[in-house]
Order: structure tokens, then C-alpha cells, then sequence
């Protein structure tokens, strides 16, 4: 991992060739992936100039100017950069999806669960194909093709990066401020080494703790549990009934490794990958 900065003083972080090939091999390695497509073949980079190229493009500018100074857009130009550069044998678009994924995770953003599969889908076929300028045309777009691609004197890379800004952000939101859900045993896990302890019972989960005190009394409340997720509404009713912290670490996306985050991107965004991998 490399951190840049712009001229407003805000750290932005980027991906390495390694952190790149490592994602890439995720397509053939990765056991989600696995059940959903052939693994891909050849493997590897094709040409590691083509893949340093693309890496580089977060870094370039003029003395200490960046040219992608934001975190969107500069995730924008390593996303383009892998999609078109190829420089794997094979899975490009693939790995721009993870690329895509991990450079926002990594600058405190997650994507948007609206954005669905076939949206995403349809985004990085047109990267990669240069096909933007059409996507840009559907309703929800409209104004953007005019002012990025009709009025605005770009050249064809630049316009697509402006389009590809505009779409990471609209798509993007912080980490603290994500509806994403919490495994349960994560959260069991944590709230053991808070002292409290669970109890399942079907469709009911009991979490006690001792509260200490004159007459060691405790506090015992139940929720429902009829998933393996807990959501981020019930989160808060047991930080409340516990009277638990921020900085007890019961922020939902505070769980989450990087490398646990990515195999829950990769689950929810699973046949946007598959469709690529006929595309």
C-alpha cells in the first residue's frame, strides 16, 4: 500500500502491482469463485509493463499536482487502467472489479448496495470495451453524456474517467455510514471479550452480562435471531441495552479485515463476476 496526497493535504491511498496481481489471483483461487466459473487460464500477468502502466496512472501529475486528486477518481483511473491495459492473459475486467472494490475500501468507502449486479456489470463491460459514451446515454446518465461527452472538449480517456468519477461516487459511501450487515459469530466473538455472553435458542439469541456491584446483579436482554446476520438496526439496540462505546469497536465495518471484507464483496457481487467472465 502507497499513500499520496493532494494539495488540500488528503491522504489518498493506492494499490501496488503486488496488491493487483494478488486480486487477480483471487479469480482462480478464490473457493466462491470457484462454484460460479473455470478458473482463469492462462494464468498470470501477460505483461508487466501493461499492469505497471495501469498502477501507475494513481500517481501521475505535474511536480506535486495530481491529476486524479480525490479518492474517486483516482480509483477510477486504476480501474481504467487494468480494464484496458490487459495486462494479464486473461480476467482484466475481473480484476478491475476487485481493484475497484478494494482502492475504495482502503480510502474508507464501500459501495452502495443498491448498486446491484448487472449495473456493475454493465459499467466494466463499457470500460473496458470504451463503450461508455453509449452507457452515458440511458435516462438515468442523460445530462452526464451531455455535459462530459457532448459540450465538454475531452479527450475519449479523459471523458471516460470524468464518467467513471461521477459513477464510483454516486455508488460509494463510508464505511461508518454503510447498512452492510454483521455476522453473528463475529459479533458473538467481540461481545465475549466484553464480558457478555450468548446464548442461542432458535429463533431467540439471550445476551447476559454481570454488572459487578453490591448485589452482582445482571443484565440480560434477548433479540431475535433468525439468520446468520445480525443488522446494523439490531447492532444498535444492543449497544444501547449494553451502553457500549464507539470505542468498544462495535462499529459494524470495524469486523471486517481487509481480506474478510473482499470475500464478502466477492459473495455479494458474485454474478457481476461470473458475467464478466463470459463478457
Amino acid at each position: 500500500m502507497a499513500a499520496l496526497r493532494n494539495n488540500n493535504g488528503q491522504v489518498i491511498e493506492t494499490l501496488h502491482c503486488d496488491d493487483v496481481v494478488r486480486l487477480h489471483t483471487l479469480l482462480t483461487s478464490h473457493p466462491e469463485i470457484q462454484k460460479l466459473t473455470e478458473p482463469v487460464s492462462p494464468t498470470g500477468v501477460k505483461d508487466m509493463g501493461l499492469l505497471e502502466s495501469a498502477v501507475a496512472r494513481q500517481s501521475i501529475g505535474f511536480g506535486t499536482q495530481l491529476i486524479y486528486d480525490n479518492p474517486y477518481s483516482n480509483c477510477a483511473t486504476l480501474v481504467f487502467g487494468v480494464a484496458c491495459n490487459h495486462g494479464f492473459h486473461n480476467g482484466n475486467k475481473r480484476a478491475a472489479l476487485l481493484c475497484l472494490i478494494m482502492h475504495l475500501y482502503r480510502n474508507g468507502y464501500v459501495l452502495k448496495q443498491s448498486l446491484n449486479n448487472i449495473e456493475i456489470y454493465e459499467f466494466l463491460r463499457s470500460v473496458a470495451s470504451h463503450g461508455l459514451k453509449e452507457f452515458s446515454k440511458s435516462g438515468e446518465y442523460k445530462s452526464l453524456y451531455n455535459s462530459i461527452y457532448k459540450y465538454q472538449k475531452l479527450n475519449d480517456i479523459e471523458a471516460d474517467i470524468k464518467f467513471m468519477e461521477f459513477f464510483i461516487k454516486k455508488f460509494s459511501e463510508s464505511k461508518q455510514h454503510s447498512n452492510r450487515h454483521l455476522k453473528w459469530n463475529l459479533l458473538i466473538a467481540k461481545l465475549e471479550q466484553l464480558g457478555i455472553a450468548a446464548q442461542i435458542d432458535g429463533s431467540k439469541i439471550t445476551l447476559t452480562q454481570e454488572t459487578g456491584g453490591l448485589f452482582n446483579r445482571k443484565r440480560i436482554r434477548s433479540y431475535p435471531y433468525n439468520s446468520s446476520v445480525c443488522t446494523k438496526y439490531l447492532l444498535g439496540d444492543i449497544r444501547g441495552d449494553f451502553h457500549l462505546r464507539d470505542t468498544d469497536g462495535l462499529d459494524g465495518m470495524s469486523f471486517y479485515s481487509e481480506e474478510i471484507f473482499l470475500d464478502e464483496e466477492i459473495v455479494l457481487y458474485k454474478k457481476a463476476i461470473y458475467k464478466l467472465s463470459k463478457a
